[in-house]
């Protein structure tokens, strides 16, 4: 099961019909897309593709719930729920309460815009030099990149974050 393909049940809802369906993927609300059932177990999101499941193990009273059982930590800024969001919703985050946005990386909640993230004392894969004062750019940061990298100031090679 994905992150935000969540079923989330009202708490004062019964019966399937109150169930409300968001898709893995990019959140949507599956009850909304045309022809959407549950009775195969899973369903196609029209909108992104992502193939959710949508089963009653997947059933949650509130989001809270939902957030609590799947691991997903409150705003490390203001402690408010956060919500995924695209360009993939169980790796990118928003906060109800504040705003920010957030990437979850080891169960963490990391601002893509921390620069205490980047290794200054990391070396270039290609040339062995220092990646210090290198250009990082931070995952999905421009919209291609689902790692983050540091551009290496000495020749120009793409260490992306997993490269040692």
């Amino acid at each position: 099961m994905g992150l935000f393909g969540s079923i989330l049940k009202g708490l004062f809802s019964s019966g399937d019909n109150d169930t409300i369906w968001h898709c893995d993927g990019c959140n949507a609300i599956l009850n909304e897309q045309d022809g959407f059932n549950t009775d195969s177990g899973t369903w196609i999101c029209a909108e992104c593709g992502f193939v959710n499941d949508v089963t009653p193990d997947n059933i949650y009273e509130s989001e809270e719930d939902y957030q609590e059982s799947m691991g997903i930590p409150r705003c490390p800024n203001c402690g408010g729920m956060v919500q995924g969001d695209a360009p993939d919703a169980t790796y990118w985050f928003n906060c109800k309460s504040c705003g920010e946005r957030f990437y979850l990386e080891d169960g963490e909640l990391i601002s893509p815009f921390d620069s205490s993230r980047q290794n200054s004392s990391r070396i270039c894969s290609n040339c062995g030099q220092s990646l210090s004062g290198g250009e990082y750019t931070a995952p999905w940061e421009n919209g291609n990149n689902s790692e983050g990298y540091v551009i290496c100031p000495h020749c120009g090679y793409t260490n992306f974050e997993w490269d040692d």
